[in-house]
């Protein structure tokens, strides 16, 4: 018992002192940064902010989060980033529902393809009986 509890003092200790610096980027590429601390751990202890904050879990039992084309800032118990991305790339999907985190903005419907030819056919009459009036006319 006594050695989990050093490790995880250990690992609280240099997540703190790794993270003291460099916690803000602004990139044009996107962004991830690993911690060693579970992404239920990071939900717990800490708030969360932006537009695009992706947390998935990784292999080792640690967090990954991903900033892609969006911005995300996250303050708490271990640390404080604040991360933005201007790729263009769409926000990854996330294991986790994020607190505090806009959803991405999803795309319009793309109009059916039905429905714009009918709007289309009559435009044309339209188009073509406004000029049948005006030769009946001259």
């Amino acid at each position: 018992m006594m050695m989990k509890s050093i490790t995880l003092l250990l690992v609280v200790v240099s997540t703190v002192l790794g993270w003291a610096y460099a916690q803000t980027r602004v990139e044009s590429f996107p962004l991830a940064q690993n911690v060693p601390i579970n992404c239920d751990q990071i939900l717990e202890t800490h708030r969360f902010d932006g537009t695009c904050c992706a947390l998935n879990s990784t292999a080792g039992n640690g967090c990954v989060v991903n900033v892609v084309n969006g911005n995300c800032v996250i303050r708490g118990q271990y640390f404080t980033l604040d991360f933005t991305s201007t790729s263009g790339l769409p926000c990854p999907p996330s294991e986790y529902e994020v607190p505090g985190v806009a959803p991405p903005p999803t795309e319009a419907p793309l109009e059916d393809s039905s429905v714009a030819a009918g709007t289309l056919s009559h435009l044309l009459v339209a188009v073509f009986a406004t000029m049948l009036a005006f030769v009946a006319l001259a």
